[in-house]
């Protein structure tokens, strides 16, 4: 008889079984006892099937490469049906290219501001997509981004004849980028946790609150200038801020969303 026989033997006899019996409860035990390994993190867990912020990246990269290849041969027929599509104007209502509405918040043209958006979505999304879900993600991306675009009509059409000097800012600005769509995932992230560390720069470490509430106001500031030289579309950002705060205001109501955590 083996040791692990005799063992569960006596086990039996303990509680009044038989030895097959004991056998058969001893390896039970045994089998529950056992400890099971840790669960992943979450940053190690397998992504799911399909990934909205991978693919909403993948898009982004794709009209940003096509964007590349047209100016570097210098491709008017190309620069022209980007121009059209994938960015947005305050009159594309009234020309028929209704689809740009939307279609301009996948479109960067300049590495710089691509390279930022990609990485701050990248960051900020795929936690954000954990908590509201892969197709909740991407009817935020949507109504973000058309939020963005008209906040840009709003703005051309109702603040800037409004401020002073307005005539060095062309009638027709056109708009492009996924910002505004960024600063909405921020913004929902940081009324979810807005003590939350972020480091700016990579280097600065603040709480969520505080980077937001500067980004607020540093958008604020570039909006009030009529003369737009530094070529943002800040009434663009300030948009995608407010109606992040608005889409939590409705998640929280319907039960979605917790309410904020300050520790």
């Amino acid at each position: 008889m083996s040791l692990l026989q005799v063992l569960c033997h006596r086990i039996g006899g303990q509680v009044g079984l038989q030895q097959p019996q004991s056998f058969r409860v001893c390896v039970r035990v045994l089998r529950t006892s056992a400890k099971k390994p840790p669960p992943k993190p979450k940053w190690l867990a397998s992504p799911p099937t399909f990934c909205a912020v991978r693919a909403l990246i993948a898009a982004n990269s794709a009209v940003f490469v096509t964007w590349c290849y047209a100016d570097f041969v210098r491709d008017e027929n190309l620069q022209y049906l980007l121009t059209w599509n994938f960015t947005f104007g305050t009159l594309d209502f009234l020309r028929g290219n209704f689809w740009s509405f939307l279609l301009c918040n996948i479109s960067q043209r300049d590495v710089l501001h691509f390279a930022v958006n990609m990485f701050v979505l990248h960051q900020f999304g795929l936690p954000l997509a954990r908590i509201v879900g892969q197709a909740g993600f991407l009817r935020l991306y949507l109504l973000a981004g058309a939020f963005s675009s008209l906040s840009h009509v709003v703005y051309e059409v109702g603040v800037v004849p409004r401020l002073v000097d307005s005539g060095r800012r062309p009638s027709e600005v056109r708009m492009l980028g996924a910002s505004g769509v960024v600063l909405s995932c921020m913004t929902v992230l940081t009324a979810l946790q807005p003590r939350a560390p972020v480091a700016l720069f990579g280097i600065v470490e603040m709480p969520l609150i505080v980077a937001m509430t500067g980004m607020f106001f540093l958008n604020v500031y570039l909006g009030s200038s009529a003369e737009n030289a530094h070529g943002i579309a800040a009434e663009g950002h300030l948009g995608g801020i407010v109606f992040g705060l608005l889409y939590y205001m409705v998640a929280v109501r319907r039960g979605k969303l917790p309410p904020p955590t300050w520790k």
